[in-house]
């Protein structure tokens, strides 16, 4: 696990991350890795106002021969009274009103979007080390990841804008003389920001006012309990199982089923040869040319399920079903249900799962002991 020389303190980092992270707040999870180590803390979700003005913009308001003030051009006031709103309920059960357009052709629109508030801590050795952020978006990156691949909940996004989708703010905090005698969990435990100031910022935005809780307490604090050992243990989600959530946001959230299918089963095919020649003794054609889908399905693929301890013939028939699915948009122009997108790439992320995940981060599928 990477570590800084003697630490002088921690850099803090606030963020605002687009979506509900669906795990108890309060909450902090040490992580724990080879590249980088530090703490995420879920500090709640809130859903705040957002309001769209197609008849406003921001000026700058000269108050002195160089001084000026960023202003409105015209104040926000309340909805007009000739408007029309939606009272809308989500899949969750939460239900509120969520809608307000005012009928005017230069009318506002008036929503509740919804973040994440997430804080993010990690040691320096000096000072000047507290401006350097490629912690945090290692941090950030191994969060999400991790929380998706217990989770898998497309409410949250990865995508491309992961390192960056929201305004960040950065604090610091520096030892007592107490604290440095402490061990590195204690010391991280303790830290929190006395100041925030904006560092940088992307524009991204979505609505997602209506989300909540997927399920009940116990289930909540288990997602929690269970997010928090992994973190804390080295997780990380292999490239391949990061490009399958991706895939499952263009799909499942913007829609592009026939894009995301095609996608991953390259991804797939790219993923089996390469865990089939990691592995001695594989079956392979003289000229790689020959080596097409049916053969890695049907000769490929089940010598590897053999290396793991499970029953691979559900596995080879769902296999063959997602071929099938697979087939019929590459030569019948078919697009694929949102349905049929989510099984594809179901079957993609459990084979991927058996491959590439660590023994210690499975329930079943365990490699077998040598003969």
């Amino acid at each position: 696990m990477k570590r800084v020389g003697a630490p002088v303190g921690a850099t803090i980092v606030h963020q605002y991350y687009p979506g509900f992270i669906d795990l108890p707040a309060p909450s902090p999870y040490l992580i724990a890795s080879d590249d980088v180590s530090g703490l995420v803390r879920v500090m709640g979700h809130v859903r705040p106002l957002i309001i769209t003005d197609f008849d406003n913009e921001l000026i700058r308001r000269r108050l002195g021969p160089n001084e000026f003030q960023i202003d409105l051009r015209k104040t926000i006031a309340k909805v007009n009274y000739e408007s029309i709103s939606a009272e809308l309920k989500g899949n969750e059960g939460r239900s509120g009103l969520a809608l307000a357009i005012e009928k005017d052709i230069a009318g506002r629109v008036f929503y509740n979007d919804l973040f994440t508030s997430l804080q993010f801590h990690w040691e320096v050795s000096n000072v000047e080390n507290a401006a350097e952020l490629l912690p945090y978006r290692l941090l950030l990156k191994k969060f999400i990841g991790t929380y998706r691949f217990v989770n898998p909940d497309t409410r949250v996004a990865v995508s491309a804008d992961i390192l960056a989708p929201n305004p960040i703010r950065v604090g610091a905090y520096m030892y007592s003389q107490s604290e440095l005698h402490m061990t590195y969990q204690e010391r991280l435990l303790r830290t929190k920001p006395r100041a925030l100031r904006v560092s940088t910022a992307s524009y991204g935005r979505a609505a997602r006012a209506l989300q909540d809780h997927d399920g009940d307490t116990d289930l909540l604090q288990a997602r929690g309990q269970t997010v928090a050992g992994y973190l804390a243990n080295g997780f990380g989600l292999s490239e391949n199982l990061m490009e399958i959530e991706r895939l499952a946001d263009v799909a499942l959230s913007e829609g592009r089923t026939r894009s995301a299918v095609v996608e991953a089963m390259s991804v797939f095919e790219a993923g089996l040869i390469a865990a089939r020649n990691r592995e001695p003794g594989m079956p392979k054609k003289a000229n790689p040319r020959n080596e097409n889908w049916q053969f890695l399905m049907d000769s490929v693929l089940p010598k590897l399920l053999d290396l793991y301890q499970g029953d691979k013939a559900q596995w080879i028939r769902e296999g063959n079903g997602v071929l099938e699915i697979r087939h019929c948009i590459v030569h019948r122009n078919h697009i694929p249900s949102k349905e049929e997108a989510a099984r594809v790439l179901a079957f993609i992320r459990h084979m991927f799962s058996i491959l590439e995940v660590p023994d210690d981060f499975k329930g079943n599928w365990r490699r077998r002991s040598p003969a």
